[in-house]
């Protein structure tokens, strides 16, 4: 597969989306790369620029759902894909809070059940960011970033069922597991 642009292009990750591969550069261009009646083979790929965002050098996206999020210094993209009809086929979800996220980031990790993804900040390891974004049919419902802050450094975070387990460091370099039950009270239920 040859690859036309303007700047060089080296490529820094490739996430499997829907019926093609989300393929994310170093050059701030991101492409998808299709091949045709949804197989991708080496006579048939087709690698077309999808949008043009910065992202940042260390963090690989992560699918959520049915979109891809990757990541920029305080950034957070979404990637839609099909979903709409325009070249720049990606759009920020963190535009309105600017300078919220961190420059850097360290372990992510998505809770697919809620829709939410968590990132910790890479220069400060003891605060975790929290994005949700729900929808229903098509339209969004929230779209809202959080944040958590812990008393020992985070290295390592995993999502299982509803919960999501973390492996953090102390002042005394001991490791140790933790557990937040991650879950949605019914908003039906009146306290």
């Amino acid at each position: 597969v040859q690859l036309s642009t303007n700047k060089y292009a080296p490529v820094t990750s490739l996430t499997p989306f829907e019926s093609f591969i989300f393929v994310n550069t170093s050059a701030d261009i991101q492409f998808s790369l299709r091949g045709s009646e949804n197989q991708i083979t080496p006579y048939t790929a087709e690698l077309s620029s999808a949008s043009f965002y910065s992202t940042a050098p260390f963090t690989d996206p992560i699918l959520m759902g049915s979109q891809v999020y990757f990541f920029d210094d305080q950034r957070l993209y979404i990637f839609l894909g099909d979903q709409i009809s325009s070249i720049q086929q990606s759009m920020e979800v963190s535009r309105h809070c600017p300078g919220y996220l961190p420059k850097a980031y360290g372990a992510t990790v998505i809770q697919n059940a809620y829709d939410t993804l968590f990132m910790v900040d890479a220069s400060d390891k003891r605060t975790v960011y929290g994005y949700t974004n729900r929808y229903q049919g098509d339209q969004v419902l929230q779209n809202a970033f959080f944040k958590q802050t812990f008393s020992h450094d985070i290295h390592s975070m995993y999502s299982q069922e509803e919960s999501i387990y973390r492996i953090s460091k102390d002042h005394q370099d001991r490791y140790s597991l933790s557990v937040s039950k991650f879950r949605e009270d019914d908003p039906q239920v009146l306290s």
